[in-house]
């Protein structure tokens, strides 16, 4: 892929671990992924292509959910049990933060307060708001990152905070669709960055 774009490789693999992250792409081990088509009116996902690789020689990084995978119907909602990563990591890395309790939560909540600038990306059951569920939230800040289990504990409390800060997302249309019909509100003076609306800017512009 990177070959095909005229990327540099490591970019390209962690645009593509990411992807697998987000849900747009599913790992098939050895560096390979495979796009997931169920998924349709992501914006992301446009084409259904043959298994894609980041690169025969560099290390893989995976998602690795242990969970019921195996056992589920395609569409069901599989409950996370933990989410490890591995390769390409330094040996200081620790798991994400799976948080799962009020007490938990007021704790990110705490952390949240004096951050500036805050990533967020939602994981949902669906893609209507109006239907469908958030699952996990995962939020980032320079001091650090967490994942909410929106399945174990009610993540209204976040709102308040987040409606004030500049937040960071992808396709930020979609997890701001969701975070509406759970209540949230942005405040004045908050800002929105929507990075794929940025890089289709810089597309346009180097195309010109």
């Amino acid at each position: 892929m990177s070959e095909v774009l005229g990327k540099p490789h490591n970019n390209v693999k962690q645009l593509m671990w990411k992807m697998g992250g987000d849900g747009d792409l599913r790992s098939v081990g050895g560096g390979k992924y495979v796009p997931v088509t169920d998924n349709l009116d992501n914006l992301d996902n446009h084409d259904q292509l043959s298994p894609l690789s980041e690169g025969d020689s560099a290390p893989s990084n995976r998602d690795n959910v242990r969970s019921n995978e195996e056992c589920a119907d395609p569409g069901a909602v599989i409950p996370v049990t933990e989410v490890t990563v591995t390769g390409g990591l330094t040996d200081d890395w620790e798991p994400l933060p799976l948080i799962s309790t009020r007490d938990q939560l007021e704790s990110v909540v705490d952390e949240l307060r004096p951050a500036e600038m805050v990533g967020i990306d939602l994981e949902t059951t669906g893609l209507n708001p109006r239907t469908d569920r958030v699952r996990l939230i995962s939020l980032s800040t320079a001091e650090g990152s967490w994942l909410i289990d929106c399945f174990k504990v009610d993540p209204h409390p976040l709102f308040s905070v987040l409606s004030r800060k500049k937040l960071v997302m992808h396709n930020g249309m979609f997890d701001i669709g969701f975070m509406s019909a759970m209540g949230f509100e942005i405040e004045e003076g908050a800002e929105v960055l929507d990075t794929m609306l940025i890089s289709q800017l810089l597309e346009d512009k180097e195309g010109t």
